[in-house]
């Protein structure tokens, strides 16, 4: 039966996107009913990681990864977003470990890109570098790989080369939540305000997911801080 349901959210998810919250019960119904269907899993894994249930998304990865004779894609994608649960329960060295398996054997931009700023978050700047440059060997401006040099620099205190590095993203990608609340970090700590609260009122407005670098409550607070400024 789990099987069966399973096969429905997948028909479904493939054929009418749109209808999100009608797969997703399938997806779950499958998972309730112990399907061996390692697409449901992951895909329901992945529905779980965009809500934020880091602990039951990282179980279904899991699962999926203990099935042998995985094909390749599901392989990367579940070890991929195993890496981004474990960053999010705090446990960043096991999500370094993961990725960087996952990094000599499948090359994508990407993959690249999240282990670079894994390494940001541990502060080895040159490991973030290298792996940052191999992300745009593969993507030539790849708009997380030019956040994460901005984030490199914003993080050693010079400004200039940050704002270029974040300008470059925000050019690939306007509305790229990560890059907006630091140019307005940076405009408010150098003391142009209606700039700054142009910027994060942006972020705002953009599509901000779970696993982006800065949160929805970072940036309200960013903007309450200013707001209280006044």
């Amino acid at each position: 039966m789990g099987n069966i349901y399973g096969f429905i959210g997948f028909m479904l998810q493939a054929f009418f996107k749109r209808s999100e919250k009608l797969y997703t019960w399938f997806y779950k119904q499958a998972v309730k009913h112990h399907t061996t269907n390692a697409y449901a899993l992951l895909s329901y894994g992945i529905i779980k990681l965009n809500e934020g249930d880091y602990q039951t998304a990282d179980e279904l990865f899991k699962q999926v990864l203990k099935k042998k004779k995985l094909n390749w894609t599901i392989d990367k994608i579940a070890r991929v977003d195993r890496a981004l649960t474990q960053w999010k329960l705090g446990n960043l060295d096991r999500a370094i470990e993961i990725l960087e398996a996952v990094c000599q054997e499948y090359e994508r931009a990407d993959s690249f890109a999240t282990l670079a700023y894994f390494y940001i978050l541990k502060g080895d700047y040159e490991k973030a570098a290298l792996y940052n440059e191999k992300a745009l060997e593969e993507e030539e401006d790849h708009p997380p790989a030019l956040d994460n040099y901005g984030q490199m620099y914003y993080r050693q205190g010079d400004y200039e080369k940050a704002k270029e590095y974040f300008q470059k993203a925000l050019d690939k990608k306007p509305n790229l939540p990560d890059s907006l609340y630091y140019m307005g970090c940076i405009a408010a700590e150098q003391g142009r305000r209606d700039e700054a609260l142009e910027y994060l009122n942006k972020a705002l407005q953009s599509p901000i997911r779970p696993l982006n670098t800065v949160t929805r409550q970072q940036i309200e607070d960013k903007l309450k801080e200013l707001s209280e400024g006044e």
